[in-house]
């Protein structure tokens, strides 16, 4: 077992200045500037170049040098601005406005309302969304929302002959799934090779079927919770799940979009094909308490190894890292009790956390993360009212906020789609594609 830091380290953050002309989402015509009114970035090849960032084709920040604090931009004077303990629409931020032309609001609303996460990069100080998949959307496009340009930006683009409003036929075959890809065209998957209407993972790298599997389209998938951000190696990452267009197989495929190139690459398989609650801890390592059962697992990015430790079961949930005394805390679906690993002990069972007077009622998948620098929990679960938990004796506090009302929360779930900017002092929240983006500047009475 490798030794585990237990003081908080905070990735270095950059933010890159963008130019160019973008597309508008719901034309196809060329403008200037992304959704929210910055400017944006020359579009690039389909197949995962990205359309509307930067000139290298991934949202202007691929290869950027960090640095310790983000570059200003428009959005600082609004924090500024803005009272503690207070919420703010930041107007004209609406994501389905970089939803892929011709506009379809079930397809595009789907990223986010079915099932849909997000993670953040602190790289660049923005989150990024990857959802969609089982009937409910194929779009496999990366959303990033850019903080400091309070900005939009399409990064990956669907595969070619597909738009937005119909895929192509060979997305939508569905013995293929399994195997984690688009394919390039329709396929006759050998008989030998299917189990239960669905070809065996093991067949996939086959020679009559890799050739046709475009390794630079995963398919859509229900993200939940599966989401994650390798800071060091500057990848975004998610684990394969509930795939378009059936959604009755998952894959052990674990798929990263190498910032630095410019393309999706594969990593080390899942070795426990279920979705799962991922966090990263203060040594860049990913955790993952799966969701249908197995055991509480780590991630070694460098190494490229998975390491199973204690058996859980059923514990479907939201958590989140605590890097500061390297303890993994779950908000659990079924019954909203809070269970804790020792990460520092991973072989040892979790334990419940104390439910006392000020456990809030919240949804079954609030918003929950760990927010460095504040060292407390924070969860959102819906109107303007923030809870607290304090990991030094959990105890919980809220914030009856004001401002701007984010209102209800999707009723699948906000998983990662609230999350804090250390470099900012603030909580982003996405909670619809139609709805402008909100931001939450924390309460100093902590």
């Amino acid at each position: 077992m490798h030794a585990r830091a237990t003081t908080n380290t905070i990735a270095a953050w950059t933010l890159a200045c963008l130019a160019g002309c973008g597309l508008d989402a719901s034309t196809g015509d060329p403008v200037t500037g992304g959704a929210g009114g910055a400017v944006a970035g020359g579009s690039a090849p389909s197949g995962g170049g990205g359309s509307l960032g930067g000139n290298d084709g991934v949202g202007g920040a691929a290869g950027a040098e960090p640095h310790p604090t983000p570059q200003p931009g428009p959005v600082d004077e609004i924090i500024e601005q803005m009272e503690p303990g207070s919420w703010r629409a930041l107007s004209g931020t609406p994501m389905k406005e970089v939803c892929p032309p011709p506009f379809h609001n079930y397809f595009c609303w789907s990223v986010v309302g079915a099932w849909g996460g997000a993670t953040w990069d602190p790289n660049r100080d923005r989150m990024l969304v990857f959802g969609g998949g089982h009937a409910d959307s194929y779009y496999n496009n990366i959303f990033a929302f850019d903080l400091g340009q309070m900005r939009w930006d399409r990064l990956t683009e669907l595969p070619d002959g597909a738009d937005g409003s119909q895929p192509t036929e060979a997305m939508q075959q569905i013995d293929l799934e399994p195997c984690g890809y688009y394919p390039i065209q329709s396929v006759q998957v050998p008989p030998s090779y299917v189990d239960g209407g669905y070809i065996r993972f093991e067949h996939c790298d086959a020679s009559e079927i890799a050739p046709f599997l475009d390794d630079q389209q995963p398919r859509s998938t229900h993200t939940y919770n599966t989401l994650w951000f390798d800071a060091e190696r500057d990848r975004f990452c998610t684990l394969g799940g509930s795939y378009y267009p059936s959604a009755q197989k998952s894959s052990p495929r674990t798929f990263c979009y190498d910032f630095g190139q410019s393309r999706w690459i594969g990593v080390a398989d899942y070795p426990e094909a279920s979705r799962g609650a991922t966090s990263v801890d203060a040594t860049g390592h990913l955790w993952v308490v799966p969701a249908a059962g197995g055991h509480l697992l780590e991630l070694d990015p460098e190494a490229q190894a998975w390491t199973p430790y204690v058996s859980v079961n059923g514990l479907e949930g939201t958590g989140d890292i605590d890097r500061s005394r390297n303890q993994l805390v779950l908000f659990r679906r079924q019954t909203r009790e809070l269970l804790r690993w020792d990460l520092t002990r991973p072989d040892q069972p979790h334990e419940m956390l104390p439910q006392g007077v000020d456990t809030p009622s919240l949804p079954e998948r609030p918003g929950f993360v760990y927010a460095d620098g504040l060292d407390r929990y924070v969860v959102w679960g819906g109107g303007r009212t923030v809870y607290f938990i304090d990991p030094a004796d959990w105890t919980w506090s809220r914030d009856e906020a004001t401002g701007d009302d984010p209102g209800e929360p999707q009723p699948n779930g906000t998983y990662g789609r609230f999350r804090y900017s250390v470099a900012r002092g603030v909580f982003v929240l996405v909670n619809d594609t139609n709805q402008d983006v909100f931001l939450y500047k924390p309460t100093t009475s902590l």
